[in-house]
């Protein structure tokens, strides 16, 4: 998906309702209903943002997302903080394969809600992704070819 297809008000919506379901995880343990209802809801999101079929890739830079070479603005300065935190965690980039999944989304989450230190001390979010046999979201990864070679090992 690229920066003239993509609604900015959607992508808006999922990059904080996963910011709120990071901190979610953090908070409740793993079976609160909060946090299942949370983890829905950000799925659905996403979902509806991957309507299109198409993978979704984003940039994180220090203080924000890109798509290509288009820096997103957002309404919501909540997202400043939370591309600073993926940046902490040594994530560049984020890519969305349309048939993301709720387990994957929610490892995903899960290895997002530790500590930066914690992440960089366990091997990064990747390893722990693979770890995870995550196969529908990469990060620090862009070359689909690749990617969809990983995936048919992890599944």
């Amino acid at each position: 998906m690229d920066s003239s297809t993509l609604a900015p008000e959607q992508l808006e919506t999922v990059l904080r309702g996963l910011d709120v379901l990071i901190k979610v995880t953090r908070f409740y343990p793993p079976e609160h209903p909060a946090l299942k209802i949370a983890l829905e809801k950000n799925f659905n999101q996403c979902r509806s943002l991957l309507a299109d079929g198409q993978p979704l890739t984003l940039t994180i830079h220090k203080a924000g997302f890109a798509i290509d070479t288009t820096t997103l603005t957002f309404r919501n300065a909540e997202l400043k903080k939370f591309a600073t935190q993926l940046f902490a965690r040594q994530i560049r980039t984020l890519l969305f394969l349309p048939d993301l999944n709720a387990l994957d989304l929610q490892n995903f989450v899960r290895c997002l809600s530790l500590e930066p230190q914690e992440l960089l001390q366990r091997g990064g979010a990747q390893t722990l992704l693979q770890e995870a046999a995550v196969a529908t979201l990469w990060v620090n990864e862009i070359n689909l070819t690749k990617i969809y070679e990983q995936k048919k090992v992890l599944e």
